[in-house]
């Protein structure tokens, strides 16, 4: 009964996340036909169009367009020029959710792990973002050893189900995108295989 209760809520967070995904990429492939025939100005509207909906559309798509930027063999390079840009401009979760997944992980405050941990962080990918710190001294020789200055990478608030359910839905959409001819030029069956 329990799997059972499982499979449906998890059918229909899937149905919730493939509608909003629907909304969210039909202006980009409603114009996608038209990006070829006005000018240049409007193809790199559109082309931040593309990169916006894959940015607001979350990890597992920012993913595929930082991997689609680097295959200028399989896709137009002015698109992979735009994408380049999902590279770095990844948003950031806030710091408290950062706090308390890193003390959750050790046992133990912020503070009794690290000497400083600074609040902005360093840089912010698609699936988290890294702290820079500093450990907490707690030998007992008599000499301070130099501080130890670490990375601390913490993944961003349920990336990872998100990842899961994108990708169920992103092989669907691949194998459905070979069947438009609008979107053959995507190669979304082939990049989603790789």
């Amino acid at each position: 009964l329990f799997s059972s209760l499982f499979v449906m809520i998890e059918f229909g967070i899937l149905t919730l996340r493939l509608l909003f995904l629907l909304l969210l990429f039909t202006p980009m492939v409603v114009t996608a036909p038209m990006a070829d025939v006005f000018d240049q100005k409007y193809r790199k509207v559109w082309l931040r169009l593309v990169r916006h909906t894959l940015e607001f559309a979350g990890a597992a798509f920012i993913k595929w367009g930082q991997w689609a930027a680097t295959r200028p063999d399989l896709f137009p390079r002015d698109l992979c020029h735009e994408l380049t840009k999902l590279h770095t401009n990844a948003p950031a979760h806030k710091f408290a959710y950062s706090v308390k997944t890193v003390e959750q992980a050790f046992g133990k405050k912020l503070h009794e792990i690290f000497e400083d941990f600074e609040k902005k962080p360093v840089a912010s990918g698609s699936i988290a973002q890294v702290h820079k710190a500093t450990l907490r001294y707690s030998g007992s020789s008599g000499a301070k050893p130099r501080p130890i200055v670490v990375a601390v990478k913490v993944r961003h608030p349920g990336v990872s189900d998100v990842i899961r359910r994108d990708f169920v839905i992103i092989n669907w959409i691949a194998n459905l995108s070979t069947l438009t001819p609008g979107l053959r030029w995507l190669r979304l069956d082939e990049s989603v295989r790789q």
